[in-house]
């Protein structure tokens, strides 16, 4: 201090430490005002994506082609794209009339039950041929228009040919999807090539025409300022603006009608289906050709599953084997539905997933799937000759479990893969996946008051509905397939797993 005391510097600091450290904090925000405005003003938004193609734009990818000289047909293709892989440069209603579906409303292809009437190819991806000659693997995802915003990340991970089946319940909300896929379609490269798009409508739904449409008046001069990479805030935003009622839930979702939908549209030798919320990898369709061409792969009814991860929603997405399981370690990343519904995945066996095969390596076999399968229902890759989703299945429950038992019947066996692995954002539990109730009406309040006091939510419903058609359903697969329901036949039946090579 006396040192202090005797030196002009240091008496300065310490009387004017907090105006000095005001003026810093002054100066910090300031940068930070003129570097945002900045960015708002910028004629091209930047791309959605860290990733804005894996064939283009990139002078080390487009060196790597040229070196091993693969596939020279799609590289000279893509060579002669923008930069961000648009087509159209220009106003967000540029982009909005560049991209209109190309639907023939009187030629519907109705399902099975005549609940849905199916438009195909409706926005067919920019490179879907090339992709089908450079992949064997597809990746079959499907989603309403509240849930499609993931679709982005989905092709940034995936890198490959991606079918996606969505559903709209009005015109209105066909609308909400033609303004996102324009907003997808000018900023991000990898959906333009790599996402083909497939339409489901109720049974009576009525075909807009150009005075009826909603975007016949619409202001879309607030979407031109929209940045690129916030494909959630746009949905949202755009929802709320569109429909103001928001989505329309009165109708059951048909999950195993957009499932089929999206397989029988991929057109490859292998489907992975998932869910559009579920993220791969990345570099994940890649990785899965190169183990679709090794030995191990060639079986017969083998079905692969790849293990889904929840993940916290504040680290970012794990780029290897290892980090995820350091995650899973600190609790920030652990088995898909563990807190929902534990025995869904519970077969995966994630112990020993974890515990295992840790190094960097080619996809393989992990383990076979054993244990406790009943309702098991993991997120897989195999051949389209599997059994398809039942379609009576609507809404929440049994949906891919009932499917995954079908598989199961007629033959087929389930493997673990490594290390290859999916996540899904946020650790969930019953709060946070609760939904508002259903409409009930008063007479059945009165009559069932147990079963819908305190806001039972609607996916408790449709379970139960579910489950009086999949105590059906499981008498007609004994029938079918002439089986026995008792223990030990079904374990002398179905023996451990073993791979049958071809």
């Amino acid at each position: 201090m006396r040192w202090c005391a005797s030196n002009c510097i240091c008496r300065f600091l310490h009387r004017h430490t907090p105006a000095l450290t005001v003026a810093l904090l002054f100066i910090l925000c300031a940068n930070q005002v003129i570097h945002y405005s900045s960015s708002r003003n910028t004629k091209n938004s930047p791309v959605c994506y860290q990733i804005v193609s894996p064939f283009a734009g990139s002078p080390i990818a487009l060196q790597q082609q040229q070196q091993h000289n693969q596939h020279s047909h799609l590289h000279h293709q893509l060579l002669h794209r923008n930069a961000n892989g648009s087509v159209y440069n220009g106003s967000f209603v540029g982009y909005y009339n560049y991209v209109p579906p190309d639907i023939q409303w009187s030629q519907a292809r109705y399902d099975n039950r005549r609940m849905l009437k199916i438009y195909e190819w409706v926005w067919p991806s920019q490179l879907w041929e090339d992709l089908m000659d450079r992949f064997d693997v597809c990746l079959a995802t499907q989603g309403s228009i509240d849930r499609i915003s993931s679709i982005g990340e989905v092709s940034e991970k995936w890198l490959g040919p991606i079918s996606l089946a969505v559903y709209v319940a009005n015109n209105d909300e066909l609308t909400v999807l033609h303004l996102f896929i324009a907003y997808m379609r000018k900023c991000s490269a990898l959906f333009n090539q790599t996402v083909s798009i497939h339409l489901a409508v109720p049974l009576g739904f009525t075909s807009p025409n150009a005075s009826s449409s909603s975007a016949s008046s619409f202001d879309f001069s607030t979407y031109d300022e929209f940045p690129c990479g916030q494909p959630h805030q746009f949905i949202a935003y755009t929802i709320k603006n569109v429909l103001p009622d928001g989505v329309d839930k009165s109708g059951l979702y048909p999950q195993n009608h957009m499932r089929n939908i999206a397989r029988k549209t991929c057109g490859t030798a292998w489907v992975f289906m998932t869910d559009v919320d579920i993220i791969p990898r990345p570099n994940s369709s890649f990785l899965l050709q190169e183990f679709y061409e090794t030995p191990e792969a060639k079986c017969t009814k083998c079905a692969f599953v790849i293990p889904v991860f929840e993940l916290e929603k504040s680290v970012p997405y794990p780029e290897t084997k290892k980090q995820l399981i350091k995650y899973a370690n600190r609790g920030l990343a652990r088995q898909f539905h563990l807190k929902i519904y534990r025995y869904g995945h519970w077969a995966t066996n994630y112990s020993l997933w974890i515990t295992s095969n840790l190094d960097e390596e080619p996809v393989k076999v992990s383990h076979s799937v054993g244990g406790r399968m009943n309702h098991y229902e993991p997120f897989y890759i195999s051949s389209d000759e599997i059994p398809g989703h039942e379609e009576r299945f609507v809404g929440y429950g049994f949906t891919r479990s009932s499917q995954v038992l079908e598989a199961r019947i007629s033959g087929w066996k389930f493997f673990v893969l490594t290390p290859i692995f999916a996540i899904h954002w946020g650790l969930q539990t019953p709060q946070t996946i609760r939904s508002a109730p259903l409409p009930i009406p008063l007479q059945v309040l009165k009559i069932k008051q147990k079963d819908f006091a305190h806001g039972a939510n609607s996916r408790r419903m449709q379970n139960s509905r579910n489950h009086v058609i999949y105590t059906d359903f499981v008498s007609e697969l004994v029938a079918r397939y002439n089986i026995s329901m008792s223990r030990k036949k079904n374990q002398r039946r179905f023996p451990p797993a073993r791979i049958n090579r071809i």
